[in-house]
């Protein structure tokens, strides 16, 4: 794949989200990185080929999602259709107000339109442990907390738009997730997402991690409120 001098998404392109090498039996803990480059100069000279991919570390995916996150606002509250929501902003109110670049402007629109290019997590600082085969992903509560994951607790505190806003980084970073969650993105509604928001305020009141499960129902993603 060639290096592009800014970030193009087609209007076209696949749902589908990059995993890690762990497999989905795995379960996944993070410990924080705390570099945080400029999110716009990976993003802008993504990586492009005929799936659409882009690649970023995972501080500036962390980053981004972050901003994301802290733009709750932005978003209206309720999922408008099954993967998608909408930015009840204009683009120069994302960038003036919310600080989003041109290019990150351009991602957010493709992550509401149910449009996300496949996102490779570079230079990560996960360590995938042996788990049974149905725990995808374990988040502890100092990562919702202060830790990697702080941008989930933000986002639940928004709602559901802004936990689906960051769905496609969080499942990237996450690894295991990733392979459930990219096949079935695009089928998930307002439900499951605001069963993600509840979940997750839920453990942080009760000082407890979140752990998402496969399950052979639907939605094929469970989380649970567990663990520390």
């Amino acid at each position: 794949m060639k290096k592009l001098s800014s970030l193009t998404i087609a209007s076209t392109c696949a749902l589908a989200l990059s995993i890690s090498t762990a497999g989905v039996a795995g379960a996944t803990e993070i410990t924080t990185n705390s570099a945080s480059p400029n999110v716009s100069s990976s993003l802008a000279s993504a990586q492009n080929d005929s799936r659409e991919s882009i690649s970023v570390t995972e501080a500036e995916a962390v980053e981004l999602a972050t901003k994301i996150a802290r733009a709750g606002s932005a978003f209206r509250t309720s999922i408008v259709a099954p993967g998608k929501f909408a930015i009840k902003v204009s683009d120069k109110e994302l960038q003036s107000k919310y600080n989003f670049t041109a290019d990150e402007t351009n991602l957010l629109h493709s992550f509401s339109t149910g449009q996300s290019p496949f996102i490779n997590i570079t230079n990560r600082t996960t360590t995938a442990v042996s788990d049974r085969a149905a725990k995808l992903f374990h988040i502890s509560n100092a990562d919702l907390q202060a830790g990697t994951f702080a941008f989930l607790a933000t986002a639940a505190e928004a709602g559901p738009a802004a936990v689906a806003a960051i769905w496609p980084l969080l499942t990237s970073l996450a690894g295991p997730l990733g392979t459930a969650a990219g096949l079935v993105t695009g089928a998930l509604g307002g439900a499951f997402f605001a069963d993600i928001a509840t979940k997750v305020v839920g453990a942080l009141h009760q000082g407890k991690g979140i752990t998402f499960y496969s399950d052979w129902a639907f939605p094929p993603i469970t989380v649970k409120i567990e663990g520390k």
